[in-house]
């Protein structure tokens, strides 16, 4: 009888929340959901498609979405910078990549972000508002995601390792392409937004290439809240840094190498580091290396080929050593300039290391993790076309029982101005 009391109290309860659905007096059942057919599908189709299932888990009403090319209608949730005027009133003044804002004009409901993320958190707090009642003609919504954790881990993972070349372009003053985009690719805008991106995802450890002194300053200042620090600091540069969270991981050896002879390391930027950690959760240790082998293509200079080759057998022999000592997985992660067929990667693969995205047992990204992004503009062109191709690596090698769960390679509309280098996520089960 209980049971059939509880049930009969549910049904009351959908039915309720079916009934006081509104925006601005009028049910929802009769909007559409509206997404811009001209704009990338993460703040487009795929947008308008999370916020009709946030809506359906949060009122019970199931939505049709429909692209801005249909005719217009009276009643419609617009999603993005639509066709629509009521979008276009939204986006005039612009965004901040994490900002978001949802009002209701003229009987539609507006929601406008400067990026996907924000648009997912602005339809949540949409879905939370429509399952208590009605939208009214008044409502305003205004938010940042900016200081959030988004991507929680599913159950089981208890590592998470990321992985980015975040592109040294400090001290210098904006490109002339850039200034006629009116876009800004200093440090100053840059930096926040990869703290951001830590933020968003809280990894355990994070691997970099071409991280100047002066981005991990400003870096370190505000991802430090969160409990990151650099494993090694040396004198002068470390373009290869491991940074770590010391709340969920002890650090407990670490190393930085710059590669010699000077002549295949432009700067001296061309390097690797390693760290050998404990999980503070089990207790388990693993090692990390980051790294950024020689750029040029032989090609351009004869010797190139050779010069990586030669870089990873110094990797190698480090690796080696981490192996005998502490018989841990490894992790190896970095900008290689070269692609799986080449020799150096070949060395590699040959030593038993596993690209990452071959290895994940859940969910794994196939993109090739490059793109357009220097002193001439940006853009989501630039980029090989296949993971086989990609330059950006991410290996395993010993890993024993290590799960590889999921590999994502993050390509947020934000991140083509901030490197030509997408964020690599690695999901982990020690």
């Amino acid at each position: 009888m209980k049971r059939i009391f509880s049930l009969l109290f549910g049904l009351l309860a959908v039915c309720a929340s079916l009934q006081a659905a509104k925006i601005s007096g009028t049910a929802l059942a009769s909007y559409k959901i509206v997404y811009s057919i001209g704009a990338e599908e993460e703040v487009g189709l795929e947008a308008a498609t999370r916020l009709r299932q946030a809506i359906a888990d949060a009122t019970g009403v199931e939505l049709e979405v429909i692209a801005d090319n249909a005719n217009a209608r009276a009643r419609e949730i617009l999603v993005g910078n639509t066709r629509r005027k009521e979008s276009a009133a939204a986006y005039k003044d612009g965004f901040k990549p994490f900002e978001y804002k949802c009002f209701v004009k003229s009987g539609k409901l507006v929601v406008a972000a400067g990026g996907c993320w924000a648009l997912d958190r602005a339809g949540q707090r949409i879905a939370e508002t429509l399952s208590k009642g009605d939208v009214n003609a008044s409502f305003r919504l205004e938010g940042t995601v900016e200081g959030e954790f988004l991507f929680p881990r599913e159950e089981g993972v208890n590592l998470r390792i990321l992985d980015d070349n975040v592109w040294d372009y400090s001290g210098k003053p904006v490109p002339k392409a850039w200034e006629e985009l009116g876009e800004d690719c200093t440090d100053s805008v840059r930096g926040p937004q990869f703290v951001q991106l830590v933020r968003a995802y809280m990894p355990d450890v994070i691997g970099f290439q071409e991280f100047s002194r002066a981005m991990a300053g400003l870096f370190g200042s505000q991802a430090s809240q969160y409990g990151y620090k650099e494993t090694f600091t040396p004198e002068g540069r470390n373009d290869t840094p491991i940074w770590y969270n010391e709340n969920t991981v002890e650090l407990i050896e670490t190393e930085y190498v710059r590669f010699e002879p000077k002549r295949w390391s432009n700067h001296g930027s061309k390097s690797f580091t390693y760290a050998l950690f404990r999980l503070k959760e089990n207790g388990k240790q693993f090692a990390l290396i980051s790294t950024h082998l020689w750029w040029k293509s032989e090609k351009v200079l004869a010797g190139s080929n050779t010069a990586r080759a030669a870089q990873i057998h110094q990797i190698l022999a480090h690796a080696e050593y981490l192996k005998g000592t502490y018989d841990c997985p490894i992790f190896l992660v970095g900008d290689m300039n070269c692609n799986e067929k080449s020799k150096a990667i070949r060395l590699l693969l040959d030593a038993g290391f596993t690209p990452c995205y071959q290895a994940a047992t859940g969910t794994t990204d196939l993109h090739n993790g490059h793109h357009r992004c220097g002193p001439q503009g940006f853009g989501r062109d630039g980029g090989n076309r296949t993971r086989e191709d990609s330059i950006d690596h991410c290996f395993l090698w010993n890993g024993g029982s290590t799960e590889i769960r999921h590999f994502r390679c993050e390509m947020a509309a934000f991140t083509v101005k901030i490197t030509d280098h997408y964020p690599n996520i690695i999901d982990v089960k020690l």
